[in-house]
């Protein structure tokens, strides 16, 4: 199966030869759920010939007992996100070497006399979370369960005052192939409630926001998986445009 077009052919040809080369027994890390997908496609069934299984996280299974199924087996390739980027340890001979395979940052762009702010200028963090809302790395690589909402809040890396903000953008991208978009609720800072949003895939478009964002520009967002629709998604951030 050749990669998608969005997956570059070198970023999955290092992973196949040196899982080649080592017999499997590695751990292949990346930055970006929709990244790992596209790697396990595209070396599945050439490892395959040369006997090596290929594990990749999201398919079910918990992290936990994925590792466990890495370590017992005799030529394997695990493919992980940030579940695997710490505390992890495979004693012996199952482990053999360890591949990093690092995603390009958002870009970053400022332009003062229009006071927008790019997600590359926002930070992020996890407000609300629980075990059963899915697997959690980052907003460019997380799994939503239906069974549990995930909170996020982004603000801006710098002073900014929010008065300026005439639209906010809420950019939301999931794996190729999951047609049913997660639920988004955004958070009123005036009347302190939960709006729910007519949310779908790309660009969800809100003008005069100025009740959703606090004294510093921050936004909190909730997004849970519709029901029955458990998905990845490869990016969820927020652009402020100003005047």
């Amino acid at each position: 199966m050749s990669p998608s077009p969005n997956c570059s052919k070198s970023s999955t040809a290092v992973p196949s030869r040196v899982c080649r080369a080592t017999g499997g027994r590695a751990l292949v890390l990346f930055t970006a759920y929709t990244q790992l997908r596209q790697t396990a496609q595209a070396i599945a069934t050439p490892l395959a010939e040369d006997g090596i299984l290929v594990y990749e996280q999201g398919e079910g299974a918990s992290p936990h007992t994925l590792l466990e199924t890495f370590r017992s087996a005799e030529k394997a390739v695990l493919l992980g996100t940030r579940a695997f980027w710490e505390g992890v340890d495979v004693p012996g001979e199952a482990l053999s070497v360890l591949v990093i395979a690092k995603l390009p940052d958002p870009s970053v762009e400022f332009d003062q006399n229009d006071s927008t702010v790019t997600p590359g200028l926002m930070t992020w963090n996890i407000l609300d979370y629980n075990q059963s809302a899915g697997y959690v790395g980052s907003p460019y690589d997380f799994y939503l369960s239906s069974s549990s909402p995930v909170v996020f809040r982004f603000e801006p890396i710098f002073e900014f005052d929010a008065r300026n903000v005439t639209t906010l953008l809420v950019n939301l991208d999931g794996e190729y192939g999951y047609s049913t978009s997660p639920r988004l609720w955004i958070r009123n800072f005036t009347t302190g409630r939960w709006e729910e949003l007519a949310s779908d895939w790309g660009v969800t478009r809100i003008e005069n926001p100025a009740g959703y964002l606090d004294q510093y520009g921050g936004v909190e967002l909730r997004i849970q998986a519709a029901a029955g629709y458990d998905t990845p998604i490869s990016r969820f951030d927020v652009t402020l445009l100003g005047e």
